[in-house]
């Protein structure tokens, strides 16, 4: 299962550095962060799928209209 979590960037350095890390840490240890102020993340594939399924082709108006997984970094919209 993949879970996205927001922790605070000290409580992630404190773990980063561990010695004797609990399971969760590992976990916590072994995750990816998000750049900071990234935009919207959608499921790619999912818009792909029905591009090609779609016999109406505006790219923009579809893409506005796909679900979002994570909303956008709040920095880059006040950036």
């Amino acid at each position: 299962m993949k879970l996205l979590i927001d922790i605070p960037e000290w409580l992630y350095q404190d773990i980063q550095e561990y010695l004797h890390p609990s399971p969760l840490d590992k976990v916590i240890q072994n995750g990816i962060p998000l750049p900071k102020r990234h935009g919207r993340l959608i499921d790619a594939d999912a818009y792909r799928k029905e591009m090609l399924d779609s016999r109406e082709f505006d790219f923009f108006k579809r893409l506005d209209m796909q679900p979002t997984i994570i909303e956008a970094d709040k920095e880059k919209e006040n950036g």
